[in-house]
């Protein structure tokens, strides 16, 4: 920016020490003055390149700033994550209770076998009373 504050300095002291040659003679300042107006023109066109750049820049690092905290919700997501150590608490006690409702089963179909053995004595008995064998 320094630079060009420095081109158009010299450049409006050019135009300066041209004015005063001038002085009374005809000449047509803006025929002299195009070559001034082509360089401001250069220089607002580098101006509005520039702040574009800024902007997209501005665009970018925004979007980098949103990633980070993206991120940051990631690795919060993570720390909640179970661990090979909660699972295996858990696997354990699945397989307790599994365990438990197998030998809650088994008990159960032993009862329900001793109950029916016990039936079927029972009905033989009576079927020989009755038929007399």
């Amino acid at each position: 920016m320094k630079k060009s504050l420095g081109d158009v300095e010299e450049e409006i002291g050019d135009i300066s020490k041209a004015v005063s040659k001038l002085g009374s003679s005809k000449v047509d300042i803006k025929k002299e003055l195009k070559p001034l107006k082509k360089g401001f023109e250069d220089l607002k066109d580098k101006i509005d390149d520039a702040k574009k750049s800024r902007s997209k820049i501005s665009e970018k690092v925004s979007d980098v700033a949103d990633e980070v905290e993206d991120l940051e919700l990631v690795k919060k997501a993570i720390k909640k994550v179970a661990t090979k150590k909660d699972l295996k608490g858990a696997e354990d006690s699945l397989k307790d209770e599994v365990k438990s409702a197998k030998d809650l089963n088994r008990k159960g179909i032993n009862a329900v076998g001793k109950v029916t053995y016990k039936n079927q004595k029972y009905l033989k008995a009576i079927y020989s009373d009755l038929h007399g064998r």
